[in-house]
């Protein structure tokens, strides 16, 4: 290659840089910086890069597979071609992989239901890292997702509840579909989630006032005295 290169100028230069640069992920005896400078370099050239980062995802060494994600999500939407194999690594063995994953279906496309349902799913992960990634990864999404914030505080883990009642609380009024879902949670027992509850119906405003009101009328006794304490 190098031969062709003097042959034909440099014409050639980008596929033997591409060339080169998958060459340095595989290569076992570079160091971390090394390969990292080699993936940036993939996401340098772009779209073309593409077809070699996707085979590098099914790399057996979690590194590789993590660095070859993140080079996708560097592209951001151009990356599109990618997003059905990211999809298929949300489960990856390694944590890391699952959080570089996370963030570049993030990038890629924010607002496609799949990427979407990943997030969600990776609220529920083993990792605490890994929950609070998709967390912060889905309250940064603009405009925002409510059904899908919505849908993340039914999330078996009172901390994973906090944090999007938190997420829906710095919304305010524009997180108002969110009502009936954070009344709910005024009732629960979890005094931390309580607490959130009712801080977020106090940042939604008015248009909360509807729904807890229809709530203090349909409530039970003990029901009505938490929501009016809400």
């Amino acid at each position: 290659i190098l031969a062709a290169i003097a042959l034909t100028g440099w014409a050639v230069w980008p596929a033997w840089r591409q060339y080169r640069s998958v060459q340095d992920l595989h290569e076992p005896t570079l160091d971390s910086m090394t390969r990292l400078q080699a993936a940036e370099r993939l996401a340098q050239i772009g779209p073309g890069a593409i077809g070699d980062l996707i085979d590098l995802l099914h790399d057996e060494k979690s590194e590789v597979r993590g660095l070859a994600a993140t080079a996708l999500g560097r592209m951001g939407p151009k990356a599109a071609p990618a997003l059905q194999e990211l999809l298929e690594m949300v489960s990856d063995s390694s944590l890391n992989v699952r959080k570089d994953v996370l963030s570049s279906l993030a990038s890629i496309a924010p607002h496609d239901q799949s990427v979407l349902s990943a997030l969600l799913y990776a609220t529920s992960d083993t990792d605490t890292s890994v929950r609070r990634l998709a967390i912060n990864k889905l309250s940064a999404i603009r405009p925002p997702e409510i059904p899908t914030l919505i849908a993340a505080l039914d999330n078996h883990d009172p901390e994973v509840r906090t944090q999007m009642l938190q997420v829906l609380q710095d919304l305010g009024p524009e997180a108002s579909d969110a009502v009936p879902s954070i009344i709910a949670l005024t009732l629960e027992e979890d005094e931390t989630v309580r607490m959130n509850a009712s801080q977020a119906l106090t940042a939604i405003g008015t248009a909360a006032l509807p729904t807890l009101m229809q709530k203090l009328a349909e409530g039970t006794p003990d029901e009505r005295t938490k929501v009016a304490f809400a």
